[in-house]
C-alpha cells in the first residue's frame, strides 16, 4: 500500500521569486531610474526638513576612513556619494556619449558641435543675467552658481519621457548636460579653486594619456582600465579637481 505523500510546501526560493517579481517588473521599466530618483529626492527633502533634520546632517557628515594598498584618506558619507558613486554615474554617461560620437547621433562634427554650443550658451547666459542683477554687490562673486546643471536630475527627468520623444533629442540633451557639467567643473577649478596642485594635475594628464593609449592599441582587458581609472580618480582628487571628471575620461577612453 502506497504511503500518503506529505503536502508540499512552497520552496523558499520560490517565495523569494514571488516577493521580488514586482521589484523586477519595476526595474524593467525605462522610467524606473527617474521615478526612483524623484522618490529619493522627495524622501530626502522630507527628512531634512522634518523635526529629525539633525539626523540627516549627522548621517551624511559621518566620517569614514578608506584605505587600500597602504594609501587611504578620510571622507564623509556625503563625499563618498558625491566623489565616489557619482564617478560611476559619469562613467556610464561618458560611455553613452562615446557610443553616440562613434556610431550614433553625434558621429559627425556638426552634430557633436550643436550640444556643445548649447551648453556654452546655457553657461554664459545665466552667468551674465546673474551679474546684471548682482553687479556692485557682494553677491556678484557667485556668478558661477547659475551655470550648474544637475546632470543626474536632467537625465532622470529624460527617462520619464524617453518613450515619448525621439532618440536624437535624448542624446542631444544628455550631451548638453554632460558638456555643461564638465564646463562647470572647469570653471570651479579655474576661478574658485584655491588648492590646485600642479604635480598631481600632471599625473592626472599622464594617466589620461595611458587610458587613450590602452584604447588606441585595442586593449580589451577591463582590469587595466579599472586600475588606471582608480589611479586617475585618486590623482584628480589630490590635484584639487572634482574627481567625478575621471569617470567621464574613463568612459570616453
Amino acid at each position: 500500500m502506497a504511503t500518503p505523500s506529505k503536502p508540499s510546501r512552497p520552496a523558499v526560493p520560490a517565495l523569494f521569486q514571488v516577493a521580488l517579481a514586482p521589484v523586477q517588473a519595476f526595474f524593467r521599466l525605462e522610467a524606473s531610474s527617474g521615478i526612483l530618483l524623484a522618490l529619493c529626492a522627495l524622501a530626502a527633502l522630507a527628512w531634512a526638513n522634518s523635526p529629525w533634520g539633525d539626523t540627516y546632517a549627522a548621517v551624511f557628515d559621518a566620517p569614514l576612513h578608506l584605505e587600500a594598498a597602504g594609501h587611504g584618506g578620510n571622507f564623509t558619507f556625503r563625499e563618498l556619494i558625491n566623489d565616489g558613486l557619482m564617478t560611476l554615474f559619469f562613467f556610464l554617461v561618458g560611455m553613452e556619449i562615446k557610443r553616440e560620437l562613434s556610431s550614433g547621433e553625434l558621429r559627425t562634427f556638426s552634430r557633436a558641435l550643436l550640444p556643445l554650443i548649447a551648453a556654452l550658451g546655457g553657461m554664459v547666459v545665466p552667468a551674465l543675467l546673474y551679474l546684471v542683477f548682482t553687479h556692485g554687490t557682494p553677491a556678484q562673486g557667485g556668478w558661477a552658481i547659475p551655470m550648474a546643471t544637475d546632470i543626474a536630475f536632467a537625465i532622470g527627468c529624460l527617462t520619464l519621457v524617453k518613450a515619448r520623444v525621439g532618440h536624437g533629442l535624448v542624446v542631444f540633451l544628455t550631451a548638453l548636460a554632460i558638456f555643461d557639467d564638465i564646463g562647470g567643473i572647469l570653471v570651479i577649478a579655474v576661478f574658485y579653486g584655491t588648492g590646485i596642485h600642479g604635480d598631481w594635475l600632471a599625473i592626472s594628464a599622464g594617466l589620461g594619456a595611458v587610458l587613450w593609449g590602452l584604447n588606441r592599441f585595442y586593449v580589451r582587458n577591463g582590469l587595466w582600465y579599472a586600475l588606471v581609472g582608480a589611479a586617475l580618480w585618486y590623482a584628480m582628487h589630490h590635484a584639487g579637481i572634482h574627481a567625478t571628471l575621471s569617470g567621464v575620461v574613463l568612459g570616453l577612453a
